[in-house]
């Protein structure tokens, strides 16, 4: 004789299932959402490092890139005025353009000299050495003379104080970059400061 269940029983029974079954899907969307968590984890965990990683590298080849003048007395009306670079960073330096300036208003390089006598009537002036400096690659500790100019006074009264004055005036901007293509812009009497559109007055 053949045994029938209850309504009551069956029901449970399929509660059951369905308790069970609703559970199986909670932990697997469970599980899904940890393993969803963990990627975005890791992936900001590689981002993370591959930034350090990159400023790392640019740090190992940081250019630090200042301007000094150079004052060599030839007698007591006659100098040798030399304006040099010199990277101080630990990685080369891409230079750019230098831009010339004296008291503010621009310097052409190509005529300093007939430039410096229009302004400074009592001087004989008479260019040395004038470089182009666009791409050229300054190693590190290293120097590099970009202009010199030979000056001679008509006169040895003041001399050494209008020297001073004249070197006052010159100032230089530039661009240069690192190998990694960072790039900072460099004017009078400022640090360097980041700007990407240097790299446009770049020519590698």
């Amino acid at each position: 004789m053949e045994t029938q269940e209850s309504p009551g029983n069956t029901d449970a029974k399929l509660n059951r299932r369905i308790d069970r079954s609703l559970l199986i899907s909670l932990v697997a969307v469970l599980i899904s959402l940890i393993g969803t968590a963990v990627s975005i984890y890791e992936a900001r965990v590689l981002r993370d490092q591959q930034y350090l990683q990159a400023e790392q590298k640019s740090a190992s080849a940081w250019p630090y890139v200042e301007t000094s003048a150079v004052i060599n007395y030839q007698n007591d009306s006659s100098v040798l005025l030399s304006c040099l670079l010199r990277n101080k960073g630990v990685g080369p330096a891409i230079l750019g353009d230098v831009h010339y300036f004296y008291d503010g208003a621009p310097w052409e390089s190509y005529s300093m000299d007939d430039a410096l006598v229009a302004q400074e009537p009592t001087f004989s002036v008479q260019t040395q050495r004038n470089s182009q400096v666009d791409s050229l690659v300054l190693s590190p500790d290293k120097d590099y003379t970009i202009f010199t100019l030979e000056i001679t006074g008509k006169s040895t009264d003041g001399f050494s104080q209008k020297i001073n004055e004249v070197t006052d005036k010159i100032s230089i901007e530039f661009c240069y970059c690192s190998i990694y293509g960072d790039c900072w812009y460099r004017g009078k009497g400022r640090a360097p400061v980041k700007n990407e559109r240097c790299q446009s007055y770049l020519s590698y």
